[in-house]
C-alpha cells in the first residue's frame, strides 16, 4: 500500500474513531446518579470531577466541558500510537495533521491497524515500536471525556495517576505550539507534575504522598538510564564506522541498559515502595528495546526540567509561567529546542534564557 493510500486509510479511521468516542459521552454526573452505575466507578468519576474542579480553580487551566463527561469505549486504550525512529538515528518520523502541525507520533483507534503500519515500517528499515495511550486531547476543539482507559490503574496509584492525566490533557489546551511535540509534552507533564503535588498537599494524605513520591523516584532512576543510553547512542551515530559495527555496538547498549535496571532493583531495599514502583517497569524493559522507544521517552522527558525550572524563575506562580511559556512557545523552533537540551536546563541558564 502507497504512503498516500495508507494516511487516507488513517485519516477516515481517525473521523470514525473520534466521532465514535464522541458518541459514547455521557455526563458524569449521570452516570453517578445512574442506579446501574457500580460503586467503584461513581467513587472514580466523583474523584475525576473533584479533579476537574481543582484543575481550573488552583492550577488556572481552562474551565469548560472537557472531562466533565464520560464514555466507556470497552477496550483497555483509546488509540495505539506507532512511533518509528531511523536504524542509526534517535530522531523520529514525524506525521503532519491539520491545526496540531507535525508529531512525532501516528495514532490508530484499532491496535491491528497500528500493528500493520508497524510491520511496514519496519519493512523499510525503521526502528518502530506501537504504544497504546489512555488519553489524549483535542486541544479544545470538542470537549474531551473522561475514559475509562484513564481509570484502569490499581487503587494504590489511581488519584494521583488520574490527576496527573487531567491535568496534562487540560495543560495542552492552555499552550500547544504547532509542530513543537517536546516543547508541548515538556509544558504539559511539568504542569501535570505541579498540579499532582499541589492536589496531595490539599489532600493531607501522607501515605499516598509518601507512595507517590516513591512513584516520581523511581521514575526518576530510569530517566536517569535512559538519558543515559540516549547519550551512548548518539555518540554512536556520530561516529564515522561501518553499519555492522554500528549495530554491534548499539545491540550493546541495550543489552548495558537492561542489566543497569536489574542492577538498580537488586541494590534498593526490598519491601520499599520505590522498588514496587521499580518492579512497575519490568514489562517494559523485558520487550525488545530500539530507537522508538528512546525517541518516544524523549518527547516526552528530555525538556521537563527546564520548564520545571522555568516555573521556578517565576517564584511557582503557575499563570506567571504559563505566560513565560506563551513567549518561548513563539521562539524560532531551532532556538527554543536548544533552550529545552539538557545542557541548558540549569536554574541559571534557563531564567536569563527567558
Amino acid at each position: 500500500m502507497s504512503s498516500g493510500c495508507t494516511a487516507l486509510r488513517w485519516s477516515f479511521q481517525a473521523a470514525e474513531g473520534h466521532f465514535d468516542l464522541l458518541a459514547r459521552r455521557e455526563p458524569i454526573t449521570a452516570v453517578i446518579e445512574d442506579p446501574a452505575s457500580s460503586p467503584e466507578l461513581r467513587n472514580k468519576l466523583q474523584l475525576a470531577l473533584n479533579l476537574r474542579d481543582f484543575a481550573s480553580a488552583e492550577l488556572g487551566l481552562p474551565d469548560n466541558e472537557s472531562y466533565r463527561s464520560y464514555a466507556d469505549l470497552q477496550r483497555s486504550a483509546v488509540v495505539w500510537n506507532v512511533i518509528a525512529a531511523p536504524e542509526f538515528s534517535l530522531d523520529a518520523q514525524t506525521w503532519c495533521y491539520p491545526f496540531a502541525g507535525c508529531l512525532a507520533y501516528r495514532g490508530w483507534y484499532r491496535r491491528s491497524a497500528a500493528v500493520e503500519e508497524a510491520r511496514k515500517l519496519n519493512a523499510d528499515h525503521l526502528d518502530v515500536l506501537v504504544s497504546p495511550a489512555t488519553a489524549y486531547s483535542t486541544l479544545g476543539w470538542f470537549d474531551d471525556p473522561v475514559l475509562n482507559t484513564m481509570l484502569a490503574y490499581s487503587d494504590a496509584y489511581l488519584e494521583p495517576v488520574l490527576a496527573s492525566l487531567i491535568f496534562h490533557e487540560l495543560a495542552h489546551q492552555q499552550l500547544f505550539v504547532s509542530g513543537a511535540t517536546g516543547f508541548n509534552e515538556a509544558f504539559a507533564e511539568t504542569v501535570a507534575i505541579e498540579g499532582v503535588k499541589r492536589w496531595l498537599a490539599l489532600k493531607g494524605d501522607t501515605a499516598l504522598e509518601q507512595r507517590w513520591q516513591a512513584w516520581q523516584q523511581a521514575n526518576a532512576v530510569v530517566n536517569g538510564l535512559l538519558a543515559e543510553a540516549r547519550r551512548e547512542l548518539q555518540a554512536i551515530y556520530s561516529e564515522s564506522i561501518d553499519e555492522e559495527l554500528a549495530l554491534r555496538k548499539k545491540q550493546q547498549v541495550f543489552i548495558d541498559l537492561r542489566r543497569a535496571y536489574l542492577e538498580k532493583i537488586k541494590a534498593t531495599p526490598p519491601d520499599s515502595e520505590i522498588l514496587a514502583a521499580l518492579l512497575a517497569w519490568q514489562e517494559w524493559f523485558a520487550q525488545p528495546l530500539n530507537n522508538a522507544h528512546l525517541a518516544l521517552h524523549a518527547t516526552y522527558r528530555q525538556g521537563v526540567q527546564a520548564l520545571q525550572n522555568l516555573l521556578a524563575c517565576n517564584q511557582n506562580d503557575l499563570t506567571r509561567f504559563y505566560q513565560s511559556a506563551a513567549i518561548i512557545g513563539e521562539w524560532p523552533d531551532g532556538q527554543r529546542r536548544a533552550w529545552l537540551e539538557e545542557e541548558y536546563a540549569t536554574p541559571a541558564n534557563v531564567c536569563a534564557g527567558a
